[in-house]
């Protein structure tokens, strides 16, 4: 494989702090025209240098690459060379498609937009990276819309900073009523069968117990959920930022449906209310600073998941977007001894070779 080389789309912009394009589009190097088993060995090889890029701009879109289908996705998924991730917790409706691998986005209606949110914010263990792929475009619409969160937390941080101040003290808790079907008239509609991977009510609970998550059971067989106390505002430690780790905007604006009320869905975790003003002045700055851009068949966009937020535009069908969770990095005994060295080397190298400029990215 010849490698990737930078290129660009018409809706990425640059990062406030000027570190970069958001997100980083990377295509196959001119003249290339790799098969899928060779990209993602070459991208499996290179897997660390890739998510140091996911890590420096947020996101990391490959388009016009040999990427057809769920189980392309599910090699280039599997390239990041990151621990699995069981969908545990969820409220959206999916679909797994490759075992263990590959699921479908959130399959609610398209007239519902989904906000921005971290994937799994409401859950003590979020993934690390999420990965969606194209296999479909809408016929119009159904872009997935994505901002950086540490831009958000500046913003929010610096217009409420007093309930800033208690967010990032108190935590939150999420609040809310799980069905005992799935209901797929809404995006929080997952059965807590589903949600759970459990057949039985004991199940249930020994899940919901692990997690932290308090529970009462409702004569109609759903259940009324509430999450330990969760962060808000998180400082990521690999590069010191502050970011909006959450999933209080989507929850107080969008989880709304025949049994939740988004406004009562997210407290603080003193029990106390969510400021609708800091809510609907984060989603307004949101809707501004976003970057959604058109999908084209065969795109596959990496997001960090600390450091990325994302959403979901209403659409008119029809339209498939695949999505697959990973963990963390898997770090051998030699990698996790010289971890700090080559984070160093590999600043280093980057400082010397901005990846923003159309030179070639030895991927």
């Amino acid at each position: 494989m010849q490698g990737l080389v930078t290129g660009s789309i018409p809706e990425q912009r640059e990062l406030a702090d000027g570190n970069g394009m958001f997100p980083l589009t990377l295509i196959p190097e001119p003249g290339s025209s790799p098969k899928i088993d060779e990209f993602a060995a070459s991208l499996k090889r290179q897997s660390a240098e890739l998510r140091a890029l996911a890590l420096k701009h947020g996101g990391v879109l490959l388009r016009d690459c040999p990427i057809r289908g769920a189980d392309d996705f599910a090699k280039v998924s599997l390239a990041l060379e990151c621990e699995g991730y069981s969908y545990i917790g969820g409220a959206a409706p999916r679909t797994e498609i490759v075992p263990g691998v590959v699921f479908t986005s959130n399959e609610s209606p398209p007239d519902q937009a989904i906000p921005f949110h971290h994937e799994l914010a409401q859950s003590p263990t979020p993934p690390a990276y999420i990965l969606f792929c194209c296999e479909r475009a809408a016929a119009e619409g159904g872009a997935t819309p994505i901002i950086p969160s540490g831009e958000v937390a500046d913003f929010f941080e610096s217009k409420f900073p007093e309930f800033a101040k208690r967010v990032a003290e108190l935590g939150v808790s999420y609040i809310r009523t799980v069905p005992e079907v799935t209901d797929m008239t809404s995006a929080q509609g997952r059965s807590w069968k589903e949600t759970y991977a459990v057949s039985s009510r004991e199940e249930a609970e020994l899940a919901m117990q692990k997690q932290g998550t308090s529970f009462t059971w409702l004569p109609n067989g759903d259940c009324r959920t509430v999450t330990k106390v969760l962060p808000a505002l998180v400082t990521d430690s690999r590069t010191g930022k502050r970011m909006f780790f959450n999933s209080m905007v989507a929850a107080f604006t969008g989880w709304n449906d025949a049994r939740n009320e988004g406004r009562k869905a997210v407290v603080l975790g003193d029990g106390s209310p969510i400021e609708e003003a800091a809510m609907d002045a984060v989603a307004a700055f949101m809707k501004e600073k976003r970057v959604a851009f058109k999908w084209h068949v065969g795109d596959v966009i990496i997001l960090d998941n600390t450091t990325t937020m994302h959403s979901r535009d209403t659409f008119t069908p029809p339209r498939r977007v695949l999505a697959s969770l990973c963990g963390p990095p898997r770090r051998g005994e030699a990698e996790e001894a010289a971890g700090e060295q080559q984070e160093k080397k590999r600043a280093r190298l980057e400082q010397q070779r901005p990846i923003a400029s159309p030179a070639r990215v030895g991927i």
